[in-house]
C-alpha cells in the first residue's frame, strides 16, 4: 500500500524519472527505420548491439523471451536460406561436402540478423520504459496529437505479445493432452498452431475494439501536453547519434 501511495503521489506531483512514452515511441520508430535504410553490417552493428544490450534486460517482462527466441530461430533460418539462394557469391567462407557458402551469403546472413536485433532491441527498450499500454495511449494522444483510435491500435498491438505467448503455451499443453505433435519445426504442426493463434487473436481484436467503442475511446478528452525534460532529450540525442554513426559508417565503405 505504501508503494502504491508513493507512486500516486509521484504522479500527482508531475515528476517522472523515465522518458515520455511518446518519445520512446519516436525513438523506436527512428531506430527501426535504420534497419530498412542501411544495408551495411558496419552501419548496423553498433546500433543493433547497443539496443539489444539496453532492450533485452529492460523489456524482458513486456515481451515474452520464449516468443522472441522462436522468432529469432525462424529469422536466422530464413536469413541463411535467403543468403544462400540470392547472395551466394564471392570467395568461399565455408565448404560442406561439394557445397560452398560464399562471402555474399555470409554478409547477407549477418545483415538480416543485425536488422532483427536492431528492431527487437528498440521495441523492447520502448516497452520496458513506457510504463504500460495505457500510458502509451495517453502519451501518443497528448504529445503527438495522434487520433485516439490509432493510438489505441498501436497500444493494443503491443499488448498482444504477452497474450500470444500465453496462447502458445495453452495450445502446446492442449496438443500434448491430445497426444498430437508439438514440434513447431514440423511444417504441419506449425501451420496448425499458427492458424489457431490467428483465430484467437482475431476474436480478441474484435471484442477489444467493441469494448473500446463502448468506453468512448474516440470522444475521450485529451490531457495537457507535458514539457520536454532532460531524459527525453537524452533519448532523442541517442537516436540522433545512432543515425549519425550509421550514416558515416555506410559512407566510408
Amino acid at each position: 500500500m505504501r508503494r502504491a501511495w508513493n507512486w500516486r503521489r509521484l504522479r500527482m506531483d508531475g515528476s517522472r524519472k523515465s522518458p515520455k512514452p511518446s518519445v520512446l515511441f519516436l525513438y523506436s520508430m527512428a531506430v527501426s527505420a535504420m534497419a530498412f535504410i542501411f544495408s551495411s553490417p558496419a552501419a548496423l552493428a553498433v546500433p543493433a548491439i547497443l539496443n539489444s544490450i539496453l532492450g533485452f534486460p529492460l523489456g524482458r517482462r513486456s515481451l515474452p523471451m520464449k516468443l522472441v527466441f522462436i522468432i529469432l530461430i525462424f529469422n536466422m533460418w530464413g536469413a541463411l536460406l535467403n543468403g544462400i539462394y540470392f547472395h551466394n557469391e564471392g570467395f568461399v567462407v565455408l565448404s560442406i561436402g561439394g557445397f560452398a557458402v560464399r562471402s555474399g551469403a555470409f554478409a547477407s546472413f549477418i545483415t538480416l540478423n543485425l536488422r532483427f536485433f536492431l528492431i527487437i532491441g528498440a521495441t523492447l527498450l520502448m516497452l520496458g520504459l513506457s510504463g504500460g499500454s495505457r500510458e502509451l495511449v495517453r502519451s501518443l494522444e497528448r504529445d503527438l496529437g495522434m487520433p485516439p483510435w490509432i493510438a489505441f491500435s498501436i497500444s493494443h498491438a503491443f499488448r498482444l505479445f504477452p497474450l500470444l505467448s500465453r496462447d502458445y503455451g495453452e495450445l502446446i499443453v492442449a496438443r500434448k493432452e491430445r497426444e498430437v505433435g508439438t514440434n513447431i519445426f514440423n511444417p504441419i504442426v506449425l501451420k496448425e498452431v499458427l492458424f489457431s493463434m490467428l483465430s484467437v487473436s482475431y476474436e480478441r481484436a474484435v471484442w477489444s475494439g467493441i469494448s473500446a467503442e463502448l468506453r468512448g475511446v474516440k470522444i475521450r478528452k485529451r490531457s495537457m501536453r507535458g514539457k520536454i525534460e532532460l531524459q527525453d532529450l537524452a533519448v532523442l540525442a541517442l537516436a540522433a547519434a545512432e543515425w549519425v554513426y550509421a550514416f558515416f559508417s555506410s559512407s566510408l565503405i
